[in-house]
């Protein structure tokens, strides 16, 4: 079992695939079960027992392999000093870095290490500057194996903001990332599809504390910019979720004065738009706002927030276009709600997580939200007698999850996960294609439509002529007849050849459960030259989310017509006529 005090925990994941909803799992003692989550990562500190009469925190990680965790890696080595404030990002490939501070002796200096897909190599000072100590980096990697790690670090007069590139190979150099006069706390960074990162901070002009911003354009930073003018009192907690088509939401707390107010703005991928308000309670004071973002340009933004008793949960959204309106996302009012967390899958879903408590401890909770409304607050913790909190979470395109936290046992602190399943692949199976031999080109197609989670399912059929092969969408799409009969469900069947919508047959229903759905190819429309040969048929099924795997089935195919015979002439002999036929192609 993992011994430890003062865990911190950060878990991103690369996929998930069919989980069973919120499975519990003791990282520290269990495998994950029957969950078959592809990759993930969690770092966290740990005290390492007594080191010359002091005990010393080091940083370890461990790794989910789709099976079982592995079993925990020290990442650093240096007995110098405590190390502390583990983050990690992971790409889609399975890369991963970790980077925390470490005291030398003297002061504390930023460190990284790079997980290969195979196993950690070694810790790297990832700055040189020895005017004065660095604290509490953040990481952020692209799809392509890139990085950057962002900090801050004391010059010996200021708190500057700084950050240095991981090119895939090495790292570049540390450089600061800002140039105004004042101290800076709290840089946060994220990357987007493209190679693009934003950086957000906050930062001190003698009086108050403001939000800055400085973008990545792919080779340089384009140079610091202040993203709020509102000096009414302090900011803090600056966050900030970039999406893949370059658009960003930063969000953090702002004093109007009287009390803490949770902000947000939004970068269009040109400039940013402008500070919004989007929370107006005025009980009392908000704080620790998260923000994420999904690929159509939706965000959400959780925190916490007083009623003048205690702290509550609060979200919410933005629709592409403006905030929709904060919502409270838990109604325990037993004691205070804490330290939310939030993520987005590729559709529009959201789950958040924090922890709360019921008077006596802290248990973990979460809420889901699909796309319209939040299903309501659920514990996911299985030992609600053990003390809970530092809850994280991810989410894959799919909308599975990942939930890990801190657990105190009354002796020890364990880090604990759960997965929970978001949405499991439809099946289409048992195709079959059978020709008419009327000479019409027709080819009856029958195939199995069936989804665990009962979402109406739209289908498509590509050929290509020969054996078949892996599919890779450019086969060539089928015509279909109009006519479609299924189990059940026919007549909500629609018929689209032109794939307005990326399928041909749509409002495949799965309820009450599987469906044979039957169609008709025409055959001599996209094939006219078949000639007694060999062609293969592709079928899929998607069910708004995700794609089932593509079944295939080989047809023979006959379109050319058989010759018939024609008289070429006649022999007379005596008083038998003899006709000469020429030669018949038989079909």
């Amino acid at each position: 079992m993992f011994r430890k005090k003062f865990l911190y925990v950060f878990v991103v994941v690369s996929m998930v695939l069919n989980l069973v909803p919120w499975n519990f799992a003791n990282m520290a003692t269990a495998p994950w079960g029957t969950a078959t989550l592809i990759e993930s990562m969690a770092v966290w500190k740990q005290s390492n027992g007594m080191v010359f009469g002091v005990s010393k925190y080091s940083i370890y990680a461990s790794k989910y392999n789709g099976t079982t965790w592995s079993a925990p890696t020290i990442l650093e080595s240096d007995q110098n000093g405590d190390a502390s404030s583990p983050k990690v990002a992971m790409d889609a490939t399975g890369n991963a870095i970790a980077v925390w501070y470490q005291n030398d002796g003297t002061r504390d200096n930023i460190y990284a290490n790079k997980y290969n897909g195979t196993s950690w190599g070694g810790a790297v000072l990832l700055e040189s500057d020895n005017s004065g100590a660095a604290y509490n980096p953040r990481v952020a990697m692209d799809g392509n194996g890139n990085a950057f790690a962002v900090w801050f670090q004391s010059d010996g007069t200021d708190f500057n903001a700084y950050a240095n590139k991981y090119n895939g190979t090495s790292w570049g150099g540390a450089a600061t990332i800002e140039s105004t006069a004042g101290m800076v706390q709290d840089p946060q960074i994220a990357f987007d599809g493209s190679g693009n990162a934003i950086a957000v901070w906050f930062q001190s002009d003698g009086v108050n504390f403001n939000t800055w911003a400085n973008k990545y354009n792919g080779t340089s930073w384009v140079g610091a910019e202040l993203i709020e003018a509102d000096d009414s009192g302090n900011v803090g907690n600056p966050k900030v979720a970039v999406n893949s088509g370059g658009n960003a939401i930063a969000v953090w707390t702002q004093n109007d004065g009287t009390r803490d107010n949770i902000y947000a703005n939004k970068y269009n991928g040109t400039s940013w738009v402008g500070a919004t308000l989007i929370e107006t309670n005025n009980d009392g004071a908000a704080s620790i706002p998260e923000v994420a973002i999904d690929t159509n340009g939706n965000a959400i933004a959780v925190w916490q927030q007083s009623d003048g008793v205690r702290t509550n949960i609060w979200a919410n959204k933005y629709n592409g276009t403006s905030w929709v309106g904060a919502a409270l996302i838990e109604t325990d009012d037993t004691a205070s709600a804490q330290a939310p967390q939030i993520a987005f899958d590729g559709s529009g879903n959201a789950i958040a997580v924090w922890h709360q408590s019921n008077g006596v401890r802290n248990n973990i909770y979460a809420n889901k939200y699909n796309g319209t409304s939040w299903a309501g607050a659920e514990v996911i913790q299985e030992t609600l007698s053990e003390n809970a909190y530092t809850a994280n979470i991810d989410m894959d395109s799919t909308g599975n999850a990942i939930a890990v936290w801190e657990e105190y046992d009354g002796t020890t602190s364990n880090i604990w996960a759960n997965t929970y399943t978001g949405n499991t692949p439809p099946t289409l199976t048992t195709l079959t294609a059978t020709p008419a031999t009327d000479g019409t080109g027709e080819v009856t197609i029958s195939a199995i439509a069936d989804d665990a989670d009962n979402n109406s399912l739209s289908l498509s059929y590509r050929y290509s002529s020969g054996a078949c092969a892996t599919y890779d969408g450019s086969q060539a799409t089928t015509t279909l007849a109009s006519s479609i009969s299924a189990s059940y469900g026919s007549s909500d069947v629609t018929v689209d050849n032109s794939e307005s919508t990326g399928y041909q047959l749509t409002s495949v229903t799965t309820t009450p459960g599987a469906n044979t759905v039957t169609t008709t190819w025409n055959s001599a429309t996209d094939a006219s030259e078949a000639d007694g040969d060999t062609y293969c048929l592709y079928a899929y099924a998607y069910d708004g989310t995700v794609t089932s795997t593509v079944a295939t089935t080989t047809v023979t195919l006959d379109n050319t017509a058989p010759s018939a015979p024609s008289i070429t002439g006649f022999t007379i002999a005596s008083t038998t006529l003899t006709p000469a036929w020429s030669t018949a192609v038989v079909q």
